[in-house]
């Protein structure tokens, strides 16, 4: 988890061309790649481990804005502009630097924020993306921005009757998602979330998992996000708030913070996010001039505690530790595990918490 750091990236919304298909959820002619029960390359995708966002409350940096923090600056999302509903070409307001690492990050280590957080559990017993796939219930064309690897799609796809879509900005990530059963008739779409290639009113929800608050050019994307939607569709996000009370999530910011200042600027992270994303106030200002009601919001404490090996995958998954040299990732991880071996339980598992913030709103009018 990156921290109290800026993060930003995610995935965005990808380019199009004409208009979509009249289920709204194919791809728009000439737009991103659309993978549909696909086979994934001879080798299969790579896969790493780590906390994908938690900076700031999910993965994200803890030094500077890294691909999940609040930065200032455009969507990260590729191609060129996509027509509006008005036919206007939207503005491209994509951040090379920052989509260019996540490409890299995410390549070299898919499925990276649901191998740090799946195991995660809110007082209730549901993992943060449990928390997602219920408030979808009623809901019967879901998108997922920022899918990643799947597991909240799979998850939402086992309901009756359900059609998903997904949409990342890395394709490694959506090789994993192909290989999912349940999502063998999932459209999956390379691209980013301020050119989202669907047609006006195509879904009655939208979810994001740790991924709003990695992306710039929010006001283009919260109205990408408005127009795909139905009046009265639903959006859920999950949005990292920052380590729990104490704890090894707590202990490895502190122990990164002075390695990352240390750090010379070839081995940060691009800036990236919008940290109005982090907070009720900021959510609605963003918003709620696209068309949305005043967001629900709730902090979730989310239980991380696991076997050593499994917390050292979630922290050092962060994206801060992508551009640092091995050999100081490996001392960082030596005093991180000599700092919380004393804190072990009798099973041997290490606390670990974070908190995440849950965001719901729907589109009004």
């Amino acid at each position: 988890m990156r921290g109290e750091p800026d993060s930003g990236g995610g995935a965005g919304a990808s380019s199009g061309g004409g208009p979509a298909p009249a289920d709204g959820l194919g791809p728009a002619t000439g737009g991103p790649e659309t993978v549909r029960g696909a086979e994934p390359a001879a080798g299969g995708p790579v896969s790493g481990g780590g906390a994908g966002e938690f900076s700031g409350g999910g993965p994200a940096p803890v030094g500077g804005p890294a691909t999940g923090g609040p930065a200032s600056g455009g969507p990260a999302s590729g191609g060129g502009a996509r027509p509006s509903a008005t036919g206007d070409p939207a503005p491209d307001t994509s951040t090379p630097d920052a989509v260019a690492f996540l490409r890299r990050f995410h390549a070299a280590h898919p499925a990276v924020t649901a191998r740090s957080m799946a195991h995660g559990r809110a007082p209730d017993g549901r993992s943060s993306y449990a928390l997602l796939r219920d408030a979808m219930a009623g809901r019967r064309r879901v998108l997922d921005v920022g899918c990643g690897d799947g597991l909240l799609l799979d998850m939402l796809a086992a309901g009756p009757g359900r059609e998903v879509a997904g949409l990342d900005l890395s394709a490694p990530e959506l090789a994993l998602a192909r290989c999912r059963p349940g999502l063998g008739t999932a459209e999956l779409h390379t691209g980013s979330a301020d050119r989202l290639p669907f047609r006006d009113g195509a879904f009655d929800g939208v979810v994001s998992h740790m991924a709003l608050m990695l992306m710039d050019g929010v006001e283009r994307v919260a109205a990408e996000i408005a127009r795909v939607l139905v009046p009265g569709g639903t959006l859920a996000a999950v949005i990292g708030g920052g380590p729990g009370e104490g704890g090894a999530y707590a202990e490895f910011l502190r122990l990164l913070r002075p390695v990352l200042d240390a750090a010379p600027p070839e081995r940060r992270i691009p800036r990236l996010g919008d940290r109005r994303l982090r907070d009720r106030e900021g959510f609605d200002a963003v918003f709620g001039p696209a068309g949305f009601a005043p967001v629900a919001w709730e902090r979730v404490p989310i239980d991380l505690t696991a076997p050593p090996e499994t917390v050292w995958r979630t922290v050092g998954g962060l994206y801060d530790l992508g551009p640092l040299d091995a050999a100081t990732v490996a001392e960082l991880r030596a005093r991180f595990t000599a700092a919380t071996a004393p804190t072990a339980l009798p099973d041997g598992r290490i606390p670990c918490a974070m908190t995440v913030c849950v965001a719901v709103t729907r589109r009004t009018g």
